[in-house]
């Protein structure tokens, strides 16, 4: 599965997305490119806040990933217990 980021080429920090939006470290992340040219294509003709910025495709392999346990009072329980 991809998912899709934007990133500032200056920073390294990812777009929040939204009409005013904002940077982090996290972002927001986009389930398709179609998507996220749907947001790219609400600032058409208007400001380009995304002059410096590029699109990131990122890889999420979820056989991969680490995987918690839920207890029966809905508690996460991370190699721990807690």
């Amino acid at each position: 599965m991809k998912v899709y980021k934007i990133r500032d080429k200056d920073t390294g920090l990812y777009a929040l997305g939204g009409i005013y939006g904002g940077w982090n470290k996290t972002g927001k992340s986009w389930s398709t490119i179609g998507n996220l040219k749907g947001h790219l294509a609400m600032f058409e003709g208007s400001y380009n806040k995304y002059s410096n910025a590029e699109v990131v495709e990122i890889e999420v392999n979820y056989d991969e990933c680490n995987k918690y346990d839920i207890d029966k009072d809905l508690k996460i329980l991370i190699n721990d217990g807690y």
